[in-house]
């Protein structure tokens, strides 16, 4: 019966009082209320007024009634769907005339037969005033009250005579209209006073929910303006990519820790930190890879040092380390425990396009100035740590350099160094022809090639040295095969193969155990048998995943191996060699690569020079 009951309630509720939205104030819930309640007294009025239509009719009560009757129903029917609609102001007032109306005509028939009974059945009139609180303003228990008055007394005024007649009191009538007209009236005020008290307090809840919001989304506002106020002085303070100080705050840090080094009569330390062959790593695996050795090298340096130090990106691949209150044999024990922790291990970046991930080897150049030792200054601490950091770059790069080392007439900035990396070149070099006689000559051809192209590509002097050095070792893996393999006269097995193709990483691991430039050159030549296709060996890399020097080295190396002879065919010639390479272009090579590397050919045959091409590699 519940159940019923709450489902009827719930439909009546939804015919009879839709919301198009859902009431969000106090002022739209008291509204939805007040037309919810409204609903039910009408629909409660409407059956009980009905059924007295038929029994008007059968018992033929007179014209009178049934007009009252039908009338109040229209009325009731009428407010329903003014109701409905939402007006609800329109739909009380239309309510509580038709009713009251009824009412007192109602009255009025009873009144016919003995007019004093007009004073005994009047008090149901104080009801409307009342109910005109719960849906009108506060004018509308006063305008009922006005209209009750006015039917007493007209009433009064009419039936003088008989009043009179009946009660013997010629001031019987105005004593009880004065009676009636006062608590008439002083019903009406009460609720005027109601209607107008909850509307004030509706009104009052409703700012105040509206203040608080607005406290609320000022609040809000006020501490969203603060994050990007921290925020933007965060960013104005930091370098964006590796979260550390940038050049301008580093300066300040060191310059207030010199005043205070002054005061308390303290010494400090500023370290310069260099990434070496920094430019190679972005020619070689592109700018995100060079982002994220910078990064790497960051978080090691930030780590490695006190909690009392700082540390900021001075620019480009340099930071700047100050260290306080430590002289300056600590701050060199301290730089060379960061120095290895740079260098003990490779960077693990991962491509974006292919999630693959490629170790990037990284060491750094460390020039370290001590306060007051080496100036009393900060520029001059800068520029003596930035020249102790430059003598550790020309004098072998991964070392830490004092300022009492410089020697201003080895740095050679136009030069790429060679310096125990030539006497590892030969002594590599050495072992890869004493292995095999083939392999070197093939070597050598493929530097001629190589150089050649690299500087017909228009690329920097420093890559076509890199590429020199990788064409001198890319076949250096070739050690670590078995002869019988490496000299069998005729095509080797699926077995062999697969022992061959080992060479590329075997050559890797060796490379990358003399550090140094041979670190770089080692991700050269473990990818040289790579294919544009990304159908080669070992890792499967295609495009620009490949370094350019790899892709530049397996077209010269297929070019000089289809041009010399085997054991098992005859070298091809010169034209079928091209041919070959066009055909492959695209698929196993680099197109690009390909067409520079046959124009560089055909310019040393016809000319004997090189012409620059310009290419986007």
């Amino acid at each position: 019966m519940t159940y019923f009951f709450q489902r009827l309630s719930a439909w009546w509720f939804a015919a009879m009082t839709p919301a198009s939205a859902p009431a969000s104030t106090l002022h739209e819930r008291e509204t939805l209320r007040q037309r919810r309640l409204l609903s039910v007294i009408l629909l409660i009025l409407f059956l009980w007024v009905t059924p007295f239509i038929p029994f008007v009719i059968v018992a033929r009560a007179g014209s009178i009634q049934l007009g009252l009757d039908l009338g109040e129903s229209s009325a009731i029917v009428l407010a329903l769907w003014l109701n409905r609609c939402g007006y609800l102001k329109r739909a009380g007032l239309l309510f509580l005339l038709a009713s009251s109306g009824v009412m007192a005509m109602s009255m009025l028939n009873i009144a016919v037969v003995n007019p004093i009974s007009i004073f005994y059945i009047w008090t149901p009139l104080l009801l409307f005033p009342i109910i005109a609180a719960l849906f009108l303003s506060f004018w509308g228990p006063l305008l009922l009250a006005l209209l009750e008055v006015l039917f007493l007394m007209w009433f009064t005024s009419a039936e003088r005579t008989r009043i009179i007649a009946l009660s013997g009191d010629p001031q019987y009538s105005m004593t009880f209209l004065g009676v009636s007209c006062v608590v008439i009236l002083l019903v009406a005020l009460l609720s005027a006073l109601y209607a107008v008290t909850t509307t004030r307090a509706v009104v009052q809840a409703d700012r105040a929910v509206e203040l608080e919001r607005a406290h609320q989304a000022l609040r809000s506002a006020h501490s969203d303006l603060e994050q990007a106020h921290a925020q933007i002085q965060q960013q104005a303070l930091t370098d964006p990519l590796t979260h550390l100080s940038n050049h301008g705050t580093i300066i300040k840090q060191i310059e207030a820790e010199l005043q205070q080094c002054r005061t308390s009569r303290r010494d400090c330390a500023i370290i310069f930190v260099d990434i070496d062959h920094f430019k190679c790593i972005n020619d070689t695996w592109g700018h995100a890879a060079g982002d994220a050795a910078l990064c790497a090298v960051g978080h090691r340096l930030r780590a490695g040092i006190r909690k009392d130090d700082c540390i900021g990106r001075y620019g480009g691949e340099e930071f700047a380390i100050l260290l306080s209150d430590i002289d300056q044999s600590e701050a060199f024990d301290l730089a060379e425990r960061l120095r290895c922790s740079i260098a003990e291990a490779p960077c693990l970046w991962q491509r974006a396009e292919t999630q693959s991930v490629i170790p990037i080897p990284l060491t750094a150049s460390f020039g370290l100035a001590a306060y007051p030792l080496d100036g009393l200054s900060a520029r001059e601490l800068l520029d003596m740590a930035d020249t102790a950091m430059y003598t550790a770059k020309h004098t072998g790069r991964n070392r830490v350099c004092l300022p009492d080392e410089v020697d201003t007439s080895s740095l050679k900035e136009d030069k790429l160094p060679q310096y125990s990396e030539q006497t590892i070149l030969q002594t590599v070099s050495t072992m890869a022809a004493f292995h095999n006689q083939d392999t070197q000559a093939h070597a050598n051809r493929v530097v001629r090639l190589a150089e050649a192209t690299m500087r017909a590509l228009g690329r920097s002097e420093d890559e076509v040295a890199l590429l020199r050095l990788a064409a001198q070792v890319h076949d250096i893996g070739k050690i670590g095969i078995p002869d019988a393999i490496l000299q069998k006269p005729g095509p080797l097995t699926q077995d062999e193969w697969s022992v061959m193709r080992r060479h590329p990483q075997i050559g890797q691991q060796i490379l990358a155990q003399a550090r140094g430039q041979f670190g770089l050159v080692s991700h050269i030549v473990v990818a040289h048998h790579e294919r544009w296709d990304g159908q080669g060996y070992p890792y499967g890399l295609a495009q620009q995943e490949i370094p350019l020097g790899a892709r530049l080295l397996s077209v010269i190396e297929t070019y000089d191996a289809m041009t010399s002879a085997q054991p098992y065919r005859e070298a091809l010639s010169a034209a079928e060699a091209r041919e070959e390479l066009q055909r492959c272009a695209g698929s196993q090579f680099d197109p690009q690569v390909v067409a520079v590397f046959l124009q560089t050919l055909q310019a040393q045959e016809s000319q004997g020079s090189i012409v620059p091409v310009s290419a986007s590699l």
